[in-house]
């Protein structure tokens, strides 16, 4: 790969020249590359899921353009030589997380604070929490507060003895992703 911002001709013209070579622009530097080669050999299950997961990225960045808030959040969010639209594909490819759930503040009294360790590449949307009994009734259900590093999740219903219990928690970024973990006390 060779780069070069001095020549005029590359660095006005992108494209494929027959079979030699391609010439595009990478971070604001005019590139020419060899082009990549096309191989005859079928596509694995994996090759396949990652392709449509791309093209559905791709369709997300489109979609970011239409909705000004979410462009603009990429828009800050980018590096230079980067665009909203890099972003966003960025953000897709990479679901959200769950480190940890932390119920040692938890003792099934209203009030009590149940803690979350979720991050993304880019934003965590939401964070719910839903706890059950040990018998596997629904308790409560509720949204999370973002607290610095962390989100937390304040009890609204009693719940006691609460051994036995378990804690779910969905995380959403926002591409829409769901990531979930669950915890038995």
């Amino acid at each position: 790969m060779s780069n070069t911002n001095q020549n005029v001709l590359a660095s006005t013209f992108k494209g494929k020249v027959g079979k030699q070579f391609v010439m595009k622009t990478v971070n604001g530097k005019s590139v020419i590359a060899i082009p990549p080669k096309k191989t005859s050999k079928p596509k694995t299950v994996n090759q396949e899921a990652a392709g449509r997961n791309f093209k559905e990225a791709i369709q997300y960045a489109k979609d970011s353009k239409l909705i000004p808030e979410r462009y603009a959040f990429y828009q800050s969010m980018t590096k230079p030589g980067q665009s909203a639209y890099t972003a966003a594909v960025k953000d897709f490819m990479k679901p959200a997380w769950i480190t940890s759930i932390d119920t040692n503040k938890y003792a099934g009294n209203v009030g009590d604070k149940i803690s979350i360790f979720a991050g993304d590449n880019f934003k965590v949307a939401s964070v719910t929490v839903t706890i059950n009994d040990a018998d596997g009734n629904l308790i409560e259900t509720g949204q999370a507060v973002q607290a610095d590093a962390l989100w937390v999740y304040t009890v609204t219903a009693a719940n006691t003895p609460p051994a036995g219990s378990s804690v779910f928690v969905l995380v959403y970024d926002l591409p829409g992703h769901p990531v979930t973990q669950s915890f038995t006390i």
